[in-house]
């Protein structure tokens, strides 16, 4: 299924998108098409285009103190920070992509604002060697000096779906829960974790637009960085469009 969630989005997608429009220049042979293609591609590799769409995606979120959040029953921290780096002699290593939601879960356990820490345990088939995320999460984090009886790892998840469920079998419904995730990806997370019976506090983080900045030349000049921060903007509105649609047509039991 996650092959699917990953594929199907992808004609629709800047990248996917402008080869569909390349696609139909080649067969028409007319110049329309393929300066449609050059235009879609300039226009969301463009900073200014990007950071519009991401804060879209984020819901103009802002990041919260630490000391402001109210107690729940757990905090919550969902999988997407890893990768397995090639490692000398062959085979890999884990490293960071981004540990903001890491430490936020850590901050937030040791304001005492929660007595449970949970982590999903990510994996993805194609990265079969990889270790379950929250495996190595709560190593991390019993280094940082939480107690081992206080983390909890669910089994194995793809997907978002999958993490609230598995939290659901693991905690019940009713629970309060400050759920920690990417600023871009939380609303989609508190749709389904809302879906499955949580009263869910959001404590998004790992923006991708910085505060404060103004305009500038640099905002008209394309680069690949923008087109991909377009691309995962319309990813994450896309999935939470699906995501309506299905609960709203089958939401979780």
């Amino acid at each position: 299924m996650i092959y699917w969630h990953k594929i199907l989005p992808v004609p629709f997608l800047p990248v996917g998108l402008v080869l569909v429009v390349l696609v139909v220049a080649a067969l028409t042979k007319k110049r329309g098409p393929l300066l449609l293609a050059a235009s879609l591609l300039l226009v969301f590799s463009l900073p200014l285009t990007s950071s519009l769409l991401m804060r879209a995606a984020e819901d103009f979120a802002v990041r919260r103190p630490v000391g402001e959040m109210q107690a729940a029953d757990a905090i919550v921290v969902l999988s997407g920070m890893l990768m397995s780096a090639p490692l000398a002699g062959g085979g890999g290593v884990t490293e960071w992509i981004d540990p903001d939601r890491f430490f936020a879960g850590i901050d937030l356990f040791k304001a005492e604002k929660a007595p449970l820490l949970v982590f999903t345990g990510g994996t993805l088939p194609w990265l079969p060697d990889s270790p379950p995320e929250g495996q190595v999460f709560k190593e991390f984090a019993g280094r940082l000096g939480v107690p081992i009886d206080r983390i909890l790892v669910t089994a194995d998840v793809q997907n978002t779906e999958d993490e609230a469920r598995e939290i659901r079998a693991r905690l019940g419904k009713q629970n309060t829960i400050i759920l920690v995730t990417s600023a871009v990806h939380m609303p989609r997370a508190r749709l389904l974790f809302d879906a499955f019976g949580f009263e869910v506090v959001p404590f998004p983080v790992d923006f991708k637009v910085e505060a404060g900045g103004t305009l500038s030349v640099l905002d008209a000049l394309p680069n690949a960085v923008s087109l991909w921060k377009s691309e995962t903007a319309l990813r994450e509105l896309f999935g939470r469009a699906f995501y309506t649609v299905k609960l709203a047509f089958s939401p979780p039991r």
